[in-house]
C-alpha cells in the first residue's frame, strides 16, 4: 500500500506547488522509500493459542481441533495465534510448523 495524506490548500499546504484551489482529495505522498504495510501488533504471541505464555503441544492440539471442525471454547483461546507462518490462513502448514517447533527441528516460527 502507499502512504497517503489528506490536505487542504486553504490551510497552507504546499504539496501541490502552492496552487490556490482546493480539491479536497487524497493524494499519494512520495517519500523516495518503498511503501510498507503496517499492522496493529497482536497482544498474543504467535503460536500461543491457549494464552498461557507458552507454545506447547496443548496449542497444537487446539489448532488440530479447529482444523477438524471440533467444538472449541473460543472464550479462553486465540485461535488466530495458530497462524504461525502468518499467511492469514489456518491450515496443515501451521500444524506441521507446530510439530517441527515442538520436537526441536526449528526454534522459531517463520516471520
Amino acid at each position: 500500500s502507499e502512504y497517503y495524506a489528506s490536505y487542504d490548500d486553504s490551510e497552507g499546504s504546499n504539496i501541490n506547488g502552492g496552487e490556490g484551489t482546493s480539491t479536497g482529495t487524497t493524494k499519494p505522498v512520495q517519500t523516495g522509500e518503498s511503501p510498507t504495510t503496517t499492522t496493529t501488533p497482536s497482544t498474543t504471541a504467535v503460536g500461543d493459542i491457549t494464552l498461557d505464555g507458552e507454545i506447547s503441544l496443548t496449542d497444537m492440539v487446539q489448532l488440530l481441533k479447529y482444523l477438524l471442525n471440533r467444538e472449541l471454547d473460543t472464550s479462553s483461546i486465540d485461535i488466530q495465534a495458530g497462524d504461525v507462518n502468518q499467511d492469514n490462513t489456518l491450515n496443515g502448514i501451521d500444524l506441521a510448523l507446530y510439530r517441527e517447533y515442538i520436537n526441536g527441528t526449528i526454534t522459531a516460527f517463520p516471520q
